[in-house]
């Protein structure tokens, strides 16, 4: 029988671990960073939902690695210059006359064209030798990370699964500030460990490409946010999600995980990819409205509670109370005229 304690041991260790793993697979990054293109679109995805969902991954390695992003990598100018020169051209081009202007204008677009596609197999030539210099030196390190990640991930993955599914009684709710937290630093966890194994997986084909004198293999580069909403389908089916609003007021209980889905500032967004949530939240938001109009709407408190407490904030609920608040005005007004109308019609009868 495992103690509380020895499970909160076995947990902070694992997320050390993963800490310590992901900082090693993050260094190797950061190189390839600078000499290809496909770790530059790796290291760009991770900035932009570095931006958009930032406290997921700050404190965690996947952060560092995203402050530590070379903006300056000589690559990156390189994929620059074709834009830039066809942009010149261009505006060369429109101060010609029309016909003429045209023809030259695709001329000179094509010369830039050109002209950067030349200078960016000169740069290909001379990255090359730094690639496989990398892929020489870090290849069979992340050979040997990869099982050590896998298995970390997967015992995070248990721990999750566990903290996910544990139910909060609905009249006892206010527990739920105080629990939240490690459930959601173990999935965190469990989705950055999922993130470095692709990224492993990743790298290990691209450095077999660069060893063969090829400059970038056929696999698509992992994504910060595809991993995410892969992540948000698990804790969904995990958690014991409310199949249907339709009785929440009679609702004896939720889940964790079915809380954080609805109210986490970091989840809650990406959850709404998740065709299921849309339609509870639908569901709860026609529910809230009702019980609005209906003083007497059967445990109306309950409802009314857990909407202020964690989805009073909600575009999808409040979307749906608003359609149905400017519906029912409209039905006043029309109502109303109708009776102005009634009115002045039995007037001018009479």
């Amino acid at each position: 029988m495992i103690t509380s304690t020895q499970k909160q041991k076995e947990i902070e260790e694992l997320l050390e671990s993963a800490k310590s793993l992901q900082n090693e697979v993050n260094e190797i990054t950061a190189k390839a960073l600078e000499i290809s293109d496909k770790f530059q679109q790796i290291g760009d995805n991770i900035s932009q939902v570095f931006d958009s969902v930032g406290s997921i991954v700050s404190n965690k390695s996947v952060g560092k690695l995203a402050t530590s992003i070379i903006k300056k990598s000589k690559y990156k100018e390189f994929s620059k210059a074709g834009g830039e020169l066809i942009n010149a051209s261009t505006e060369l081009a429109g101060t010609l006359i029309s016909g003429i202007g045209d023809l030259l204008n695709v001329a000179i677009s094509k010369y830039g064209q050109w002209k950067a596609n030349k200078k960016r197999e000169k740069s290909l030539k001379e990255l090359l030798p730094k690639k496989q210099e990398l892929a020489k030196a870090k290849k069979d390190k992340i050979q040997e990370l990869l099982p050590k990640i896998t298995n970390n991930k997967n015992k995070l993955l248990e721990f999750c699964k566990n903290e996910v599914k544990v139910e909060i009684d609905s009249c006892l709710l206010d527990r739920y500030e105080y629990i939240k937290g490690s459930a959601k630093d173990i999935f965190i966890a469990y989705h950055n460990m999922n993130f470095t194994e692709k990224l492993c997986n990743f790298m290990i084909e691209e450095f077999s490409f660069w060893l063969k004198g090829e400059h970038e293999s056929n696999l698509k580069t992992p994504t910060l946010r595809n991993t995410l909403n892969e992540d948000i389908r698990i804790l969904f089916q995990e958690s014991n999600f409310p199949q249907t609003a339709l009785n929440f007021s009679y609702l004896k209980s939720i889940s964790i995980g079915s809380l954080l889905l609805l109210n986490d500032n970091d989840l809650k967004k990406p959850a709404l990819q998740n065709k299921e949530i849309i339609k509870f939240l639908e569901e709860f938001g026609n529910l809230r409205y009702s019980s609005l109009i209906n003083p007497f709407f059967k445990n109306k408190k309950q409802l009314d509670s857990f909407y202020e407490n964690y989805l009073k904030e909600n575009v999808v609920v409040n979307k749906i109370i608003t359609f149905r608040k400017k519906k029912l005005k409209r039905k006043f007004i029309w109502a109303f005229v109708l009776i102005i109308i009634i009115v002045i019609a039995f007037l001018l009868l009479t």
